[in-house]
């Protein structure tokens, strides 16, 4: 036989009400969830902030492009219509303001891949590649290397606020 739904409302507030007064009061914390891109983009950051990073390389397929395929990063590398290297970003102007647009990335892991049209690639002092940021025509979406994921946080709008009239 059912209760009415009126009990389980009342035993629901019960039940909420004695959580409350057992465990005293609720402060709301912000959880950054932990994810493998999530990681690496931190590793960028700290890399680039302790000067382990000194060449960047940007590239763009202008969003107006019509392509018959979704452009994917070894797709971009290939077939940039631009790129512009960064030599040694280390102790430059720009430097200030991309540590903190880099720290500003959050990233999830997406089932889908987005037709990419930025690519930022980050170099370490002995050249070797750290890791990679290709975003969609929007910023909203992209890979985090090999790993496709929506991003948030000021990075695109650094980057085309910075570069997007160098591709014109």
């Amino acid at each position: 036989m059912h209760e009415p739904l009126g009990y389980h409302a009342f035993s629901l507030i019960a039940s909420i009400s004695i959580i409350l007064l057992l465990g005293g009061p609720i402060e709301a914390t912000e959880v950054k969830i932990s994810n493998e891109a999530q990681s690496r983009i931190d590793a960028v950051a700290e890399k680039l902030a302790s000067s382990q990073i000194a060449q960047i390389d940007i590239m763009q397929i202008p969003p107006e492009i019509m392509t018959r395929t979704r452009i994917t990063p070894a797709l971009l590398a290939r077939q940039f219509h631009y790129k512009l290297t960064i030599r040694d970003v280390r102790g430059g102007v720009l430097l200030p303001k991309l540590i903190e647009a880099v720290k500003s990335i959050t990233v999830q892991p997406r089932p889908e891949a987005a037709d990419l049209r930025w690519g930022v690639e980050f170099f370490a002092v002995d050249g070797g590649r750290v890791g990679a940021l290709y975003f969609d025509k929007t910023g909203g979406y992209g890979n985090l290397d090999d790993i496709p994921v929506s991003f948030r946080g000021d990075f695109f709008e650094w980057l085309s606020s910075n570069f997007g009239k160098c591709f014109r």
